[in-house]
């Protein structure tokens, strides 16, 4: 898809590929900008589409059943969610299918945190209590 936005320094056109990879081309030269890695189902074609969120800096890309979150700015993935529905832009959630015990398939949705945000819920989890060294580095904290 064509991205475009005041916030990109300039029109892209991005194209998502099998092998997991994002490719870049200036959108006015056709010139190659870069390449990133994506998530994807190993042996799985599907279409991808390309959802851009130029307010909050990300594109979500939606394929069958899985999303990516890739930041503009960077174009590295930060996350992906399996057994996805896609994301809301207004609600800012991922919709999700999952099995109930009783094997019922049930959609769900997960709430899109920032990563201040990440941290903010962990401080109140642990009440002030600072995290342990060993599980810090474990997590390269």
């Amino acid at each position: 898809g064509v991205l475009r936005d005041e916030s990109l320094e300039q029109a892209v056109i991005a194209v998502v590929l099998h092998d997991g990879s994002i490719y870049r081309y200036d959108a006015s030269t056709g010139e190659f900008i870069g390449k990133n890695e994506i998530s994807g189902y190993t042996n799985h074609e599907t279409e991808a589409t390309l959802v851009p969120d130029y307010e909050n800096g990300y594109v979500y890309i939606e394929m069958d059943r899985l999303t990516d979150v890739v930041s503009l700015d960077s174009w590295y993935e930060v996350s992906y969610v399996e057994n996805s529905l896609g994301h809301h832009i207004p609600s800012d959630r991922f919709y999700s299918l999952q099995y109930s015990n009783s094997g019922d398939l049930m959609v769900g949705y997960y709430d899109h945190y920032t990563l201040e945000d990440l941290i903010d819920r962990a401080d109140e989890l642990l009440g002030g209590i600072p995290m342990p060294d060993s599980i810090r580095t474990s997590y390269g904290l």
